[in-house]
């Protein structure tokens, strides 16, 4: 989708979407789908806080991070559908062998 090439684009320049998620989780020993629930719940637990203290912030507007947690809810999706993807096509893969 748009919005899951724009924030892939600004997360990983020129190489592809979810790569620098894949790298953090490898180097984390996680997950790439951990590494960007992590970060979607960092900006959730963000703005809890903010709407918690009337959404007054120096750095970030609640409407910013809420732009946020739903770029990365989004890239969460196209992580999930990717995988989902490979699954389907290891199982493929595996049955064709077996056959």
């Amino acid at each position: 989708t748009v919005v899951v090439t724009r924030e892939g684009q600004e997360y990983a320049g020129d190489t592809a979407p979810l790569y620098n998620f894949r790298q953090s989780a490898k180097d984390s020993g996680i997950t790439t789908i951990q590494s960007i629930h992590n970060q979607y719940n960092i900006k959730h637990t963000r703005l809890a806080n903010l709407l918690g203290r009337g959404s007054v912030s120096n750095f970030e507007s609640v409407t910013d991070t809420i732009d946020d947690a739903i770029g990365y809810l989004a890239i969460l999706k196209q992580a999930i559908e990717e995988e989902r993807v490979v699954d389907l096509t290891e199982k493929a893969l595996n049955h064709k062998i077996k056959h």
